[in-house]
């Protein structure tokens, strides 16, 4: 398959990477900074969907 990747498929794909380098920044920046037991549980939750949505996103065949 041959995708082509216009301008506004660009736009969006960078808005997706964006969100998810943002996520995963804050991400890493609460887990270093929670100190309960049941919030480092929440945060743990919230890195690994994170991490599900960059194979996802990296699954994209116009990006392999």
């Amino acid at each position: 398959m041959n995708f082509k990747l216009d301008h506004q498929m660009f736009l969006i794909l960078n808005g997706v990477i964006g969100g998810l380098v943002s996520g995963h920044l804050i991400g890493f920046a609460l887990s270093r900074s929670v100190k309960s037991e049941d919030r480092k549980a929440e945060i743990d939750n919230l890195n690994a969907r994170i991490r599900a949505w960059w194979i996802m996103v990296e699954s994209f065949p116009f990006l392999s």
